[in-house]
């Protein structure tokens, strides 16, 4: 059902995600295809979903495949998705490191949770990416991103 094009792309949608429940080894594969660019924005959610339910290995490597072209909505799904495990938010930092996702992908909530974490290596790490000392502020990507106690806030002027 979840890949046939004649039913409704809500009927998919919810496919996908019950999809998830089933194993890597079964569905892994069925649900990535649905991560691949040019994929319909509501069926890639629901694969994000979908994957995001499976416990795996294999789970954040699929993920953060897709993740430069997802649109916003599903980018926030997919970081949702990572911060679900200490394998996933390794690899998540990792992808922060490399320059795949920006710190101001994750927003002040995610930075929050991660430089909190109960994990104590999460939270070193996590803050040696994403914070800053002193409120002095970096340069990430172009945006002026300070410290506001421990959370790095993207201080980007908005547009009017």
């Amino acid at each position: 059902m979840a890949d046939n094009p004649n039913v409704f792309k809500g009927t998919r949608y919810d496919a996908l995600r019950i999809i998830g429940l089933d194993s890597w080894d079964r569905r892994g594969a069925q649900l990535s295809r649905y991560l691949e660019k040019g994929v319909d924005d509501e069926l890639q959610q629901g694969a994000i979903g979908g994957i995001g339910n499976m416990r795996s290995p294999h789970v954040a490597g699929a993920i953060l495949s897709g993740f430069a072209h997802y649109n916003q909505e599903n980018r926030g799904f997919a970081l949702d998705a990572l911060l679900n495990d200490s394998a996933r938010i390794s690899a998540l930092l990792d992808a922060v490191e490399a320059g795949t996702i920006k710190p101001t992908d994750l927003g002040p909530a995610r930075i929050a949770k991660l430089t909190h974490s109960a994990d104590s290596a999460i939270r070193v790490r996590a803050r040696k990416l994403l914070t800053t000392s002193g409120g002095q502020g970096r340069r990430i990507n172009g945006a002026k991103v300070v410290a506001i106690g421990n959370v790095a806030v993207n201080c980007r002027p908005m547009a009017v």
